[in-house]
């Protein structure tokens, strides 16, 4: 059987975030499971805001085409959404938004989406641990017919706040037992 390919990033560049922390941990669990994975950050791939007078001028950015080739060589993407008023993260709907635009013939639209599995995750020190967010994303990801799923179980390396929530499904906020290992 051959060993499925994973992209890993957080939709947060911010120094020290939790999703950042908990893409790490996806890393390390996936591993285990013998998965090839690969690990970016999204602040190594800027992109200038969306605009379409832009694009019809010069075409997509060289960032823009580099995403949407590395999710269309791997099987899924493990991708960790901080929660910010409910919505997704203006980077990474800016970054979704520019990749849904690369074309390369002869590709259907919306190739990068396609035949790969999405899986969510959030963590957050709200109340709700970045689940509302996590609505709103697989929303966008449904609109490009994106599969997806959430199954993980992490303990962590350094543990989170107590107050950290962490979730795993767009469907259903839980807390996981993050002690020491």
């Amino acid at each position: 059987m051959r060993r499925p390919k994973i992209l890993v990033f957080a939709g947060s560049i911010r120094t020290g975030s939790f999703n950042a922390r908990l893409a790490g941990l996806a890393v390390k669990e996936l591993a285990l499971l013998n998965a090839d994975v690969i690990r970016i950050s999204l602040a190594d791939y800027p992109l200038p805001l969306y605009d379409g007078d832009a694009e019809a001028a010069a075409g997509p950015p060289q960032n823009a085409v580099k995403l949407k080739r590395l999710f269309g060589i791997h099987h899924g993407i493990f991708h960790r959404e901080p929660g910010v008023q409910r919505l997704v993260t203006p980077l990474l709907k800016n970054t979704l938004d520019w990749i849904s635009r690369v074309r390369e013939a002869p590709e259907p639209p919306l190739a990068a989406y396609k035949q790969r599995v999405f899986a969510l995750g959030a963590a957050s020190n709200g109340t709700h641990g970045g689940y509302r967010s996590l609505i709103a994303l697989r929303h966008v990801l449904g609109s490009a017919a994106a599969p997806w799923c959430c199954r993980t179980r992490s303990r962590c390396a350094t543990p989170p706040p107590p107050s950290t929530t962490w979730t795993i499904c767009a469907m259903r906020p839980m807390r996981i037992g993050c002690g020491p290992c």
